[in-house]
């Protein structure tokens, strides 16, 4: 799906609720309280150390490999929540499906991903250590450069 910048904040909140309409879990379900990064005083440099060996201990590279280019040795083996072929993100290359700010990847490593085979390590993980995993998997990424706004307000590629 298409990124919408153009939205403003009311429409945006308009079109999730329309969204949350196909699924009935919305409606059945009682909302979880929500995912807050915790305040951590050191630098994000810092807790990618720690997440390094996090990262380790958590297996990640299994799917998305030693280096976080998606090669793990498990990355031909995955499938998404229908069966399908799934490969693992590739840290070093490719967007990040939250976004790519630390706060966008703690939520991703808290709460996992429906469809892909991403566990939510929030039960399993303090939330400094989601964190520090999350600094190290950003530490991972090559940023890439603001592109002007084209069809839909979406960044367009050169």
């Amino acid at each position: 799906m298409l990124p919408w910048f153009s939205l403003g904040k009311e429409e945006k909140r308009a079109v999730t609720y329309y969204i949350k309409t196909f699924n009935e879990r919305f409606t059945e379900e009682d909302p979880e309280a929500p995912v807050v990064t915790p305040g951590i005083r050191a630098s994000y440099s810092t807790l990618a150390i720690w997440g390094q060996q996090l990262y380790k201990e958590a297996k990640c590279f299994g799917g998305h490999g030693k280096e976080g280019c998606g090669d793990g040795r498990k990355a031909d083996e995955l499938k998404d929540d229908w069966g399908y072929p799934i490969r693992p993100r590739d840290f070093t290359s490719e967007s990040f499906k939250r976004g790519s700010g630390i706060k966008d990847i703690f939520l991703t490593v808290a709460t996992g991903l429906d469809g892909p085979p991403m566990a939510s390590h929030g039960d399993s993980m303090p939330g400094r250590d989601i964190l520090s995993l999350a600094s190290y998997v950003k530490s991972l990424s090559r940023e890439r450069p603001e592109y002007p706004r084209g069809v839909m307000g979406c960044r367009m590629m050169r």
